[in-house]
């Protein structure tokens, strides 16, 4: 696992005062274009997402979060790839639901599923955030015509 155990424990601590409790990674050993990447997606985000201004990480996969408030955002959860953790995370927010960042160290370990497909990885986490965002707009319908089903099913051939 690439947190302690103290550190685990101190995120699910924080659920006592807190809906969703988001792990902000302080990275270890992370390679200097992995870091651009991360910080360049932070601030990507938060043009498409302003109430997510507040948030330093989006994609740590340490969460935690009381139950009754997930079955309660479950419907929203419409991304199931690498932008699953903003469609979380944003989704507690428009509703309200307290969301807190608890800081951890994060060490890195080479052979992650991003480093060999960079650029490939990339375009897939900008579209999935053009979605999710078009999914929150008045535009929303497009995600269902048959023109914009056929592109994404096209794309993710292509990109994965």
């Amino acid at each position: 696992m690439p947190v302690t155990l103290q550190e685990l424990v101190e995120v699910v601590s924080a659920t006592k005062g807190a809906d969703l409790v988001v792990a902000n990674r302080k990275f270890v050993g992370f390679p200097n274009l992995r870091k651009f990447l991360h910080h360049a997606f932070i601030v990507t985000t938060k043009a498409f997402f302003p109430s997510l201004m507040d948030f330093s990480d989006f994609q740590a996969g340490l969460k935690v979060m009381k139950s009754s408030k997930a079955l309660e955002v479950l419907d929203e959860l419409v991304i199931n790839d690498w932008l699953f953790d903003v469609n979380l995370i944003y989704s507690f927010v428009r509703r309200g639901y307290k969301v807190v960042e608890v800081p951890v160290t994060w060490v890195h370990k080479d052979g992650g599923k991003v480093s060999g497909r960079v650029v490939k990885t990339a375009t897939m986490m900008f579209l999935s955030l053009v979605k999710l965002r078009t999914y929150y707009s008045p535009a929303r319908w497009v995600l269902r015509t048959r023109l914009y089903r056929r592109a994404e099913a096209w794309l993710q051939r292509v990109l994965r």
